[in-house]
């Protein structure tokens, strides 16, 4: 390529050129053509950063739309979450009565004499295991073991134990055992456990 250039003669295409530039008409067209060229090329240069920050704006754009589609599908789920807890949202004092998040022992005592009492059946003792209040352990959920010592006839001691296992807190009876007592009346010793969430 540097050998073609060499060769090339400058000095005779200029001698051959310059009379058609000293025309008026030649000049008027040498500018006009450079004064276009001229034109272009800055207008790429000025047009330049307004087409890459086009480009950007574009991009922008494009992921706004992404965002916005993902934030209308957020807050569809969210606005259906919304509806499913409002329509679940009378039966939560159900399922925490049922499984509370404490062990609440002196409730549970209550219940179990209000059960007592309603079946005409006379609560004589309930003991509870020991329960670790300090207790961190995540678990899905924790019990703690009772025993109860009732006393009545037959069936209202069958009712206290229907009613018992019936009641809103959740309860598991591990054994039961009858016993006739000194006074004559039947005593139902039964051992179990009640649950609650951590």
């Amino acid at each position: 390529m540097k050998n073609v250039l060499k060769n090339v003669n400058y000095y005779k295409y200029y001698n051959e050129l310059l009379p058609y530039f000293k025309e008026e008409k030649a000049q008027k067209y040498f500018f006009l053509i450079l004064s276009f060229g001229a034109s272009i090329f800055f207008l790429l240069f000025a047009i330049s950063p307004t087409l890459s920050t086009i480009a950007k704006l574009n991009k922008q754009i494009s992921d706004s739309h992404f965002v916005d589609g993902k934030l209308n599908d957020k807050i569809k789920s969210l606005s259906s979450l919304s509806q499913s807890y409002n329509n679940i949202e009378t039966d939560l004092p159900y399922t925490t009565d049922a499984v509370p998040t404490s062990a609440d022992v002196p409730i549970f005592a209550a219940l179990v004499q209000g059960v007592g009492k309603n079946t005409s059946t006379t609560v004589t003792d309930i003991s509870v295991s020991k329960i670790d209040l300090g207790e961190q352990t995540a678990t899905i959920s924790s019990s703690f073991n009772f025993t109860v010592t009732a006393d009545g006839d037959f069936d209202s001691l069958k009712n206290f134990l229907d009613n018992l296992i019936n009641m809103q807190r959740v309860v598991a009876i591990n054994s039961l055992q009858f016993t006739k007592s000194s006074t004559g009346s039947l005593e139902l010793q039964i051992s179990g456990s009640a649950f609650y969430k951590k």
